[in-house]
């Protein structure tokens, strides 16, 4: 099972990733639905956390989470697990765009999932991580929004020097 969602922020790749990459930043993205209780980074084992997720109808998981890997400023690679048996791989892929803006898609796959969280994904709970998701990605635009270089907006996307000084005016 694949949840996702994605969104386009206005700040460039590089401002985004280090953004993401410093763990002193991860409690900023929790909104109401996720608690996040224990953050700590070393140098031989990476980010690790755990957090509690809270869904509807008062269910609690309390997920631990590892990032594994990253390439700078493309991608944020890491693992997530859930009880003894529900485990996915998370993934931050990031993207420029023609206006130096970044596409950012946030995915989570199974790998291997307990026979209680496959029934509450089945039941609504699919739908609602991916609601979950985007509003990470939300907040995640509200915090990179201040890490727009304006001294090159509106971005001129013209070579024809005509069109560099009307944007520029």
């Amino acid at each position: 099972m694949h949840l996702s969602a994605s969104r386009t922020l206005a700040a460039p790749p590089g401002a985004v990733f280090s953004f993401l990459a410093d763990g002193r930043n991860h409690h900023k993205l929790t909104g109401r639905h996720i608690s996040l209780l224990e953050l700590c980074e070393n140098r031989g084992s990476g980010l690790r956390g755990v957090m509690i997720i809270r869904g509807p109808l008062g269910i609690r998981r309390r997920a631990h989470t590892r990032i594994e890997s990253s390439r700078e400023p493309a991608s944020i690679a890491g693992s997530a697990r859930i009880g003894s048996r529900t485990t996915a791989n998370v993934r931050w892929d990031l993207t420029e765009d023609v206006r130096g803006s970044t596409r950012v898609a946030l995915r989570a796959t199974l790998s291997s999932c307990s026979a209680f969280d496959r029934l509450l994904l089945s039941a609504g709970g699919a739908a609602w991580m991916r609601r979950v998701f985007a509003n990470t990605l939300e907040l995640l635009a509200t915090y990179t929004e201040d890490l727009v270089d304006t001294t090159m907006w509106p971005p001129v996307l013209s070579n024809d020097p005509r069109e560099s000084r009307r944007a520029s005016a």
